[in-house]
Formats: structure tokens, sequence, C-alpha cells
């Protein structure tokens, strides 16, 4: 079936609607701080839809530096399709940013909600499972060893602060 515009739109703002309700506003004041504070770099990389991302972001105040997210386009016929690009390649694409961006794994904090983010989990400095993983990915992903498994956006808030202070305390100790 076709996708009509107007279809699209509506679904794009119960999307952001839901979303900046289930985000604490809280987490997002911290993550602006220690943005500003530290100079740290802000990306999503999601197999969600694009502009979801963008709308739900702007709505919450949060800018980044990139987003890497499935779009929906035109075909030649005209019509618009969903362009699926990123589902399990996520590591791929996470590896070609840290290197594109000159940063360092270990430097990089990961958030993720499902199996997809796994090899991405693993190759973060700081694997976090994202509060809104569903129960059934939630209980599968805190089996991996490193992740750390908030109960609530304060110890995310929390985990993100303290380690951020550390490493940037210990780059100007060396």
């Amino acid at each position: 079936g076709h996708i009509k515009v107007n279809e699209l739109h509506k679904y794009v703002l119960q999307y952001v609607y839901d979303c900046s309700n289930m985000i604490d506003k809280e987490l997002v004041k911290t993550i602006v701080h220690l943005r500003s504070k530290y100079k740290i770099i802000i990306g999503v990389i999601s197999s969600g839809f694009r502009l979801n991302i963008e709308k739900t972001l702007a709505c919450l105040g949060l800018c980044v530096d990139f987003i890497e997210a499935n779009d929906f386009r035109i075909s030649q016929t005209g019509h618009l399709y969903y362009d699926l690009h990123i589902l399990d390649n996520k590591d791929i694409i996470f590896t070609k940013i840290i290197q594109t961006m000159n940063l360092k794994f270990e430097d990089v904090a990961y958030i993720g909600d499902d199996l997809n983010d796994v090899k991405c989990f693993k190759k973060a400095g700081y694997p976090i499972m994202s509060l809104l993983a569903d129960h059934n990915q939630g209980e599968l992903l805190k089996q991996e060893p490193r992740l750390f498994c908030p109960r609530d956006q304060n110890e995310i808030a929390r985990y993100l602060e303290d380690h951020i202070k550390e490493d940037f305390h210990e780059q100007f100790r060396d």
C-alpha cells in the first residue's frame, strides 16, 4: 500500500507527542548541560524514522551533531516509500562515525534499546540500556556483562555526569 502524506504527518505528530512525554526533561537538561560544559558530541543512530527523531529532539530542545536513521523517500513514480537502510547494521554505521569523527570507542557512551545494539554496546566505552527498551528485549540485553542497566532516568544522568567528569579530569592530569 501507499502512504498518504497527511497520514504520515499525523503519525509523526503522535510519535513526537508520545516520545516527548516518555523522556524525562531533567535527563535532557543534564545532557544539554554536559554537552555545553564538556563539549561532548551527541548523535543518534536509529532504525527508526529520521523525521520522528528530528521533531522529538526539537520538541525536547536537544541539539545533536548527527542523526543516522531511516527515511521516507519519493520513488520515481511519485510514491512515498520507507527506505530501511539501518537495522542490523548499526555497528558498521557506529564504527564509520567513530572513525570519521576521529573518536575513540572507549570515550563513547552508547544508549540502545534492542538486540540490534549489542555489537555497539561491546565497542562503546560506556554502554547503557535505554529505559525505552521493551521488557523482553531488556531482559535479554541485561545479560551483556558491561551494560549499565539503569532503573530510572536519574541514574542515567548520574552515570553520564560521573563518567564524563572523570574522563574530562583524567585528560588534564596526563
